[in-house]
């Protein structure tokens, strides 16, 4: 134990861009599993997100009923894009009804599409921590997580809802350009260069 916790130390010595996500209880838990399991910390910011968030919503994916890891991903990541680009500038606390409205199509199968939205947002809460409820609101319990996801839903867009979606406009009020979309246009970054890595 005494040999991994410093060789986490040193991991996160050498990463000042995560040592503020330390912080937290929670993220240093998430880290602390990502390195025990992987026996390092990811170099790139997206990398090491995505195991995190593959983690946590593992974590809870043998309860009955609950949707595989990836599909949870998936459909945090709709709601985060959706947060990102609501109509009134980007949010980071929207109210449960708007964010089951958000996903609703995701869940077409279903007979009431709304409610089984409803419901996986009020079971995530409590399975993998990744959103959590303030009040009527819900919003990801760490901006960069819903940045992250934001940027992993605007990756799996066709390249043309891309380019619409981050270039659109004049260049002034072009997403890719504001500053709250910086962050995702970076993990977005990050993400091709990884895909690209692996394509390789």
């Amino acid at each position: 134990a005494r040999q991994h916790a410093d060789e986490l130390r040193q991991a996160l010595d050498a990463r000042p861009d995560i040592r503020e996500m330390v912080r937290n209880p929670v993220m240093l838990t998430a880290l602390a599993v990502v390195h025990w399991n992987e026996r390092r910390l990811r170099d790139q910011r997206a990398d090491l997100y995505d195991s995190i968030l593959t983690w946590l919503s593992r974590s809870r994916e043998q309860r009955p009923g609950r949707p595989t890891a990836e599909r949870t991903v998936a459909l945090l990541g709709h709601l985060a894009l959706a947060m990102q680009d609501h109509p009134d500038g980007r949010q980071t606390q929207v109210p449960q009804a708007w964010a089951a409205d958000a996903i609703a199509g995701r869940f077409a199968d279903a007979r009431e599409p709304t409610e089984a939205a409803a419901a996986f947002l009020r079971a995530e809460e409590l399975d993998s921590g990744i959103v959590v409820g303030r009040g009527a609101d819900i919003r990801f319990w760490h901006l960069t997580f819903q940045e992250f996801l934001a940027a992993k839903s605007v990756y799996a867009l066709r390249e043309s809802k891309q380019t619409q979606l981050l270039l659109s406009g004049e260049k002034s009020q072009q997403r890719l350009y504001r500053p709250e979309w910086r962050e995702v246009v970076l993990l977005l970054t990050g993400i091709l260069s990884l895909v690209r890595f692996f394509q390789k």
